[in-house]
């Protein structure tokens, strides 16, 4: 059992060395801003892959990444059994078409063709982000899934046995990509900030302890951005109740840019959370709103 998760949190420029890359055109390549996917170079689709140095997932495996910010027009996706020959790519991929549409198609040496096709409406709408866009494969079977829902499934087919998990983006975009996370099928998933361990495995993630990301947390008195700070008390309310706390956590800290991610099992993905943090001294107090996600 494997997997590999990158949060991308380093310099601006290139993925690393743990990354291989391929495109549908010469130059086309994924970069990070900001500690994000968000930028491409070139003037294709780019396709990147974790490096068989670094992972040797599993036949059945899946890909899962938490889209930060959607611009509705953006095209991007997950990819598994991700190869990166000398010509082309090969991969099956789980893709917003920016039109409306999930999609999940493969390519085959760099000729991509689809495989089946779901209306982004009802069940299978876009939700607001952050939201979490995953792909898994066992046997010959694909499914897509968003914040742990199936939204499309089709046969994978025989075209590849191997490779590795990885993320597609297309050079238009201003849509950002966070926290991959991609492996063996039979990962068992971890729950984290001290919730415990999860029984769940990868293949049944809808039971991932859920999150709240804060993102260009302030303080509530000064308006300042709260960048590294750690919150010795924070509380989580319903939206819809704010009589009730449905959880508390303590020693949280802010990332580098201000962002807060606050994991509790009493969380429900797709519900609207009021959240306080506070120190005891009553310095560097915060008031946000957030849906919850399995990110």
């Amino acid at each position: 059992m494997a997997n590999f998760t990158d949060d991308f949190n380093r310099a601006n420029g290139a993925l690393g060395s743990n990354w291989e890359s391929n495109n549908t055109a010469p130059g086309a390549t994924n970069t990070i801003a900001s500690n994000k996917v968000g930028t491409q170079t070139g003037s294709a689709r780019a396709f990147s892959q974790v490096k068989s140095s670094i992972l040797a997932a599993a036949s059945d495996q899946y890909s899962q990444i938490s889209v930060a910010t959607y611009d509705s027009g953006d095209q991007f996706g997950v990819s598994v059994r991700g190869s990166a020959p000398s010509s082309a790519e090969n991969c099956y991929f789980f893709w917003n078409d920016g039109g409306g549409n999930w999609l999940l198609r493969k390519v085959v040496a760099g000729s991509i063709s689809l495989l089946a096709t779901q209306a982004q409406t009802g069940g299978a709408a876009v939700p607001s982000p952050p939201f979490t866009m995953r792909l898994e494969v066992s046997g010959t079977t694909l499914t897509g899934k968003i914040n742990g829902t199936t939204v499309i499934t089709a046969a994978a087919g025989s075209d590849f046995s191997g490779g590795r998990p990885g993320f597609v983006t297309y050079y238009t975009n201003t849509t950002t990509l966070d926290n991959f996370d991609g492996g063996d099928l039979s990962t068992p998933v971890t729950a984290i900030d001290g919730t415990g361990s999860a029984t769940a495995t990868a293949a049944t993630a809808t039971l991932r302890t859920p999150a709240l990301v804060i993102n260009a947390l302030k303080d509530i008195d000064t308006g300042v951005a709260k960048n590294a700070v750690t919150y010795t008390n924070i509380h989580i309310f319903l939206a819809s109740n704010r009589a009730s706390i449905a959880g508390s956590l303590t020693s949280k800290t802010t990332s580098s840019v201000g962002v807060l991610t606050l994991r509790h099992s009493t969380l429900t993905i797709g519900t609207v959370y009021d959240i306080v943090g506070f120190n005891s001294d009553g310095s560097d107090r915060f008031h946000a709103s957030a849906t919850a996600t399995d990110v």
